[in-house]
């Protein structure tokens, strides 16, 4: 739905903003809170009700990889410039930009969380 009117919930557009605005060292909560809080919003102005069941069955699960995540920020500005790349794919009203940038989104995860574990496990 997002990506046919281009719109962005506000939600989205206010976590962005504790992203760009809170201290990685101090605010961890706060940046897991402003992630989770951005996809939700993303997820619900979809207007997917099986989208949005299968969504709450996982955040939990979603909620820990993005307190993982967390690590592989240097600050948080990267976090914020990262999904201001996600609301332009949606702006730009293509879906197969949006599909790639939200798949490059959980592939870079992937291999960042699985880099980890392989140095972690030396």
């Amino acid at each position: 739905m997002i990506v046919l009117t281009g719109l962005i919930p506000q939600q989205a557009l206010d976590a962005v903003n504790v992203m760009r605005t809170s201290q990685l060292s101090s605010d961890k909560s706060t940046l897991v809170a402003a992630d989770r809080d951005f996809h939700r919003s993303i997820i619900d102005a979809g207007g997917s009700v099986r989208l949005r069941r299968m969504y709450a069955t996982l955040e939990s699960e979603i909620e820990l990889l993005l307190v993982q995540r967390q690590d592989f920020y240097s600050e948080p500005g990267e976090m914020a410039e990262e999904h201001e790349r996600l609301i332009n794919s949606l702006r730009s009203r293509h879906y197969e930009k949006a599909r790639a940038a939200f798949e490059e989104h959980w592939t870079d995860l992937q291999t960042k969380l699985l880099q980890d574990t392989s140095l972690t496990s030396r």
